[in-house]
């Protein structure tokens, strides 16, 4: 079988390619029934197991996006970014979409650049309470920063987003939060 979780990953372009092609030569059918068990592990109760599911997402998003296949992940991760039923399902969510945003291609992904950016910088708001989807929405953002350019160039939006890090660090006493503000300033 595939493992699904090195997938995309493999260091050797070789491997990587053969086990894309592994994952293509799936019937739709089981490539769907995986994409489905994937995003419903991001509500696992277990992090290691949401975390995984999230690099797992990353790793086929990036084969299938730019086929234009999976067109509805990112709209179903910003449906759970919204839509959470807890602080963790919320957190995975963020987590998947800072992946896909490390990984993918710019252009890939900015038709949906504003619902991203929107949903990242909630996650990043003073008012979100859990210092943890503060932080992984601040690597987001800092993953996403590549295509969201021409949202932080936008007049409205280049005056209020970046200010969100900068806020959500400042009243977090957590040392990587603050670390991690730095990194998406700079």
């Amino acid at each position: 079988g595939i493992n699904a979780e090195y997938m995309g990953g493999a260091r050797d372009e070789l491997q990587r390619q053969k086990l894309e092609a592994q994952w293509r030569s799936l019937e739709p059918n089981v490539r769907s029934a995986i994409k489905d068990t994937v995003l419903g592990t991001l509500e696992s109760p277990t992090k290691e197991a949401r975390l995984t599911a999230a690099q797992v997402c990353s790793r086929i998003a990036g084969i299938e996006l730019p086929l234009k296949q999976w067109d509805d992940l990112v709209p179903k991760l910003l449906q759970f970014v919204q839509n959470a039923k807890n602080d963790w399902q919320k957190e995975a969510a963020l987590t998947a979409i800072g992946y896909i945003c490390e990984e993918s291609d710019a252009e890939i992904l900015q038709a949906q650049s504003n619902e991203i950016l929107t949903a990242v910088v909630q996650g990043m708001r003073k008012e979100e309470p859990s210092n943890d989807i503060r932080f992984v929405a601040c690597k987001a953002l800092y993953n996403s920063l590549e295509f969201v350019r021409g949202n932080m160039e936008n007049e409205v939006q280049g005056r209020t987003q970046p200010r969100a890090p900068h806020r959500a660090t400042c009243n977090s006493k957590k040392k990587k939060k603050k670390k991690k503000k730095v990194l998406c300033v700079d």
